[in-house]
């Protein structure tokens, strides 16, 4: 009888397992919208286009990736999981969590290329998600409905958050549902980002990845042109210190290729501004200027752009007015 009861356990686990690589394509004509109880789900796939021809082929990347949804306002990991063998994902989230309509989220897959051998790169691909009764990202405005991310997205994301402040504030929301799913996939223009900025930038994402290096690390912006911009030829934002605090706080930064006059250095604070107040090749001391709000960084040095890390701007509260009132007083 144990025998016989052991056998239909297994046999019913079995049953309820989905085997891997099973996950069918996501596309916004073969999937209805995910109902409201299950909006907090978040599923997709992590594609390349089966035609490029690199040494990151979609085995490399797109397959046992991790994947990541991050709140750019905390700068913190909310989720992860890993892709299947066809780039497939699902995120479940804690109990408890609510998202956040109000923040700006980066889904990202990383992967070590090469099977994770020492003296290989790591790539990311990323892109942008808002909550909205449900997950919408750049390739997705029907929340939950094909969710991709691939290299037109990861372009789109470092594109945006390049020009963030540069000169003006970027309206990222703007961008939602502006890539579409297909394969090949095809950027639709919104005020700050052109067609010829999604398809230069698109040619840096695939030949970062040609060359088996992270795209998220390796774009920059000089003012008119995308370039290439790579840590090997001494450009590059390695880390903030501290990683979050108020207005008016100071941090450092470190990384290689900054100049050493301190005003040809601007760090902006999500497309806020603030001029170093000092300046070595590889640190910047800087001052969190008035108005910064939470997420991505970047430095500017001369008329290049490049992405640093996400920053947390903190709340700090100076005074009450009135200092003192009774139940229901404003």
């Amino acid at each position: 009888m144990r025998h016989i009861a052991l056998t239909l356990v297994l046999l019913l686990g079995l049953v309820g397992c989905r085997m891997p690589g099973t996950m069918p394509p996501i596309t916004q004509t073969t999937k209805e919208a995910v109902p409201a109880a299950e909006s907090k789900v978040l599923e997709g796939r992590v594609e390349f286009p089966s035609e490029r021809k690199a040494q990151a082929t979609m085995t490399d990347v797109a397959v046992a990736a991790t994947v990541s949804l991050i709140n750019t306002g905390t700068n913190q990991t909310v989720a992860s999981t890993v892709t299947d063998t066809a780039g497939a994902f699902r995120l479940s989230f804690p109990n408890g969590f609510k998202p956040d309509p109000t923040v700006l989220y980066y889904l990202e897959a990383f992967k070590g290329l090469s099977s994770n051998m020492p003296g290989h790169n790591a790539a990311r691909v990323r892109t942008i998600a808002k909550f909205n009764g449900g997950w919408t990202t750049l390739t997705n405005a029907l929340p939950n409905v094909g969710i991709v991310v691939n290299p037109m997205t990861t372009g789109v994301s470092i594109g945006a958050a390049l020009k963030n402040g540069n000169p003006t504030p970027f309206d990222f929301n703007s961008l939602i549902g502006s890539v579409t799913g297909a394969t090949p996939s095809v950027y639709i223009p919104v005020t700050g980002l052109t067609q010829p900025d999604a398809t230069a930038l698109l040619d840096l994402v695939n030949q970062a990845l040609a060359n088996d290096r992270d795209p998220v690390a390796e774009v920059g912006f000089d003012g008119t042109n995308w370039i290439p911009v790579s840590p090997s030829a001494g450009l590059s934002v390695t880390s903030l210190n501290p990683t979050s605090g108020a207005v008016g706080s100071t941090v450092t930064v470190t990384g290689m290729g900054f100049s050493t006059t301190p005003g040809n250095n601007i760090v902006r604070f999500n497309g806020v501004p603030a001029t170093a107040t000092a300046a070595t090749g590889t640190h910047l001391t800087v001052t969190v200027p008035s108005g910064a709000t939470s997420g991505q960084t970047t430095v500017q040095v001369g008329n290049t752009v490049y992405l640093g890390p996400s920053f947390t701007v903190s709340v700090a509260l100076t005074s009450f007015s009135p200092a003192s009132g009774s139940a229901g007083t404003s």
